[in-house]
């Protein structure tokens, strides 16, 4: 819904370039890029494809570090 507005109200199908929404999906466009890498990252996981999966795993760090980011999981610390 968020591309339906204005006056006379209408549906803005070539986008809304310039908006508020545009620059939140400009600046969370690598999570899109993200969640794929993670998902070809799982499907080598799923096929066995141990030498695949540890290349993606390597490229996700690296994606994540270029992107600023950490989603890596951290070592569970045991209580005492």
């Amino acid at each position: 819904m968020d591309m339906y507005g204005g006056n006379p109200a209408c549906f803005h199908l070539k986008g809304m370039l310039g908006t508020a929404r545009h620059t939140e999906h400009r600046e969370d466009l690598w999570n899109y890029f993200y969640r794929s890498i993670l998902n070809f990252e799982l499907a080598a996981k799923a096929f066995g494809d141990q030498d695949l999966f540890d290349q993606i795993h390597a490229f996700t760090v690296e994606f994540e570090e270029a992107a600023g980011k950490d989603y890596s999981p951290k070592p569970i610390q045991k209580r005492s």
